[in-house]
């Protein structure tokens, strides 16, 4: 089960599906994946779930990427176009800043070394 899918299992706790499917206009079978890692919620839809189960859109968007980082191929996607937007950040361009707080902290322990 991934990260954010048991997250979404221990907010719905004692709520059926359906109850959430009311709330939030998301398909039970949808949340049922979601909530088992089959499929990632988009972003409007994991939106409704955070303001549903009362919590941080944020909380549940790092979960998310913590999911996609256990991925080696996304992963290495995620790390190249952070160091691509570090490099272009500082070249002087103040707008491309780039906070890697979305990446928890076992992922950035996990980086793989960079060779010159």
């Amino acid at each position: 089960m991934s990260c954010l899918g048991q997250r979404l299992k221990e907010l719905r706790n004692t709520r059926s599906l359906a109850q959430v499917e009311k709330a939030t206009g998301i398909k039970r079978i949808e949340i049922s994946r979601y909530e088992r890692g089959m499929y990632a919620p988009s972003p409007p839809n994991l939106t409704k779930l955070a303001q549903f189960y009362e919590v941080s859109y944020a909380v549940l968007r790092i979960l998310y990427y913590e999911d996609l980082l256990q991925d080696p191929r996304e992963r290495e996607i995620v790390l190249m176009w952070a160091r691509q937007n570090e490099a272009f950040a500082a070249d002087g361009h103040a707008d491309a800043a780039w906070e890697p707080a979305f990446l928890c902290p076992a992922c950035l322990r996990q980086r793989p070394k960079e060779t010159s």
